[in-house]
């Protein structure tokens, strides 16, 4: 979970670049393959951001993981090491973008 300043410049950051940061989350494979957690989300809109704005949803987040379910079976499969190569190539643009917010 980022710290408070760094959740500011990645909402800013979705805030502006919201179609952006929708491709990333609304890829098809991405959402195959991962769920963008939603559990530490704000209840109402963030300060200075309209509760009524499309993408509140995503604006609401406080922490930003990617997570994938592998049951312990398939790390015991050859295709494990493919499996992973590609969902790393995956969520590396969501990484991307979060780490592109925060550099100041």
């Amino acid at each position: 979970m980022p710290e408070a300043a760094h959740v500011k410049l990645i909402r800013q950051e979705i805030d502006y670049n919201v179609a952006d940061f929708k491709e990333i989350v609304e890829d098809k494979t991405f959402k195959e393959r991962f769920t963008l957690g939603t559990a530490n989300a704000l209840k109402n809109a963030p300060k200075g951001y309209d509760p009524n704005d499309p993408n509140i949803e995503y604006l609401k987040l406080k922490s930003f993981e990617a997570t994938m379910k592998l049951d312990d079976a398939a790390f015991h499969k050859p295709s494990i090491v493919n499996k992973l190569i590609s969902s790393f190539q995956t969520v590396q643009p969501l990484v991307a973008f979060l780490r592109n917010a925060i550099d100041v």
